[in-house]
């Protein structure tokens, strides 16, 4: 049974890449992720109560019932991120009633049997130290006939349950298991919004800078929103998640609970960024004011930072009709945007320049 322990909390994250060049056991893991991946058509269980072979069954202590609570929570988190992938949760109570008929008890071949017959094909399950509250998470590719496949098991983080704050816990666990998604589920968007870089919008150039933090926002809500977008990516934001206000910077949000669990949730991308109206100097700008739209993305997977910047320009007599600006100008942003998110965010590794 191959089991890679990969302990990818930030605190230790300098512990690890010294592991990997001393051990050389980078590609061992990479080989390892790549045989258990998850997607939509994925039947996921989320078992407590007993090791991944499902031959030791655990005793119920608070740290067992922490983990019973935190699973419980995770069987939705899960089916979001694999895109409607289906995930249960059994505790070691539910799985006795369900094989209460049988005559081989709760044995571990009596498990493999309705796991089987219900069509799981993942394994997610954790080992409880009693003293130590310590925690093992592991993740197993469960064969045809509902058994662990030997090949394919794997702890992947080792957390500490504390009883009535697993919160944390919740998004270390979230944080590791993105790693196991196939290459066809979508990745998460989340986008801020693009604000105006004057504080005042008491001037042609400041009013113009709101109207376009409004519709250069809504432009990319609308374009992750489009068909072509959502078969690769999936946002939580939309049209109605902002309330712009002109007498104000920011924007707030609709539904503070989106924004607030985007806060606290990890998106593959993070969108935000400015907006600014100026007048440059040199002539090829003569007689031209500029418009910057400095668009800024923050990847987690790896953790990195790409900035997209797209420019325009515009002649005084335009301020006259500056929705009209704003508007042409969003409506044609997928155009500049598209082309430079596929290069410096979809064929860039974070480690290009």
């Amino acid at each position: 049974m191959a089991r890679w322990l990969l302990c990818l909390r930030p605190s230790h994250f300098k512990c690890l890449i010294a592991c990997f060049a001393i051990c050389s056991l980078a590609s061992l893991a990479s080989t390892a992720q790549a045989d258990v991946r998850i997607n939509s058509k994925s039947k996921i269980v989320l078992l407590t109560g007993y090791s991944i072979d499902l031959v030791a069954k655990q005793e119920l202590n608070s740290a067992t019932r922490a983990l019973e609570v935190l699973f419980g929570a995770l069987q939705w988190d899960l089916q979001d991120m694999f895109n409607g992938a289906d995930v249960k949760h059994l505790s070691e109570r539910q799985v006795s009633e369900r094989l209460k008929r049988r005559t081989k008890g709760g044995s571990a071949v009596s498990i493999q049997e309705l796991f089987e017959k219900e069509g799981y094909t993942h394994l997610i399950t954790a080992d409880v130290q009693e003293e130590s509250g310590s925690v093992d998470l592991q993740v197993a590719k469960l064969s045809s006939d509902g058994s662990p496949s030997q090949d394919d098991m794997q702890e992947i983080l080792n957390i500490t349950l504390n009883p009535g704050h697993t919160d944390v816990a919740r998004n270390q666990i979230l944080r590791e298991l993105r790693a196991f998604r196939d290459v066809d589920v979508p990745r998460t968007v989340f986008i801020y919004c693009i604000k105006p870089r004057s504080p005042s919008a008491g001037t042609d150039p400041g009013m113009l800078e709101r109207l376009l933090g409004r519709e250069v926002t809504n432009a990319l809500i609308n374009f992750y929103h489009s068909p072509k977008m959502q078969e690769r990516y999936r946002t939580v934001v939309d049209n109605f998640t902002y309330q712009w206000d002109d007498k104000d910077i920011t924007c707030s949000s609709t539904t503070t609970s989106t924004v607030t669990s985007a806060k606290a949730r990890e998106f593959d991308y993070f969108l935000w960024g400015v907006v600014a109206v100026s007048h440059p100097t040199g002539d090829d700008n003569f007689g031209y004011d500029k418009v910057d739209i400095e668009i800024d993305v923050q990847l987690t997977h790896p953790d990195c930072q790409r900035t997209i910047q797209i420019e325009d320009r515009l002649h005084p007599s335009q301020y006259d009709q500056k929705v009209t600006f704003a508007t042409d100008f969003s409506h044609h942003l997928p155009e500049k945007f598209e082309p430079a998110w596929t290069d410096k965010v979809e064929h860039r590794s974070c480690t290009g320049s």
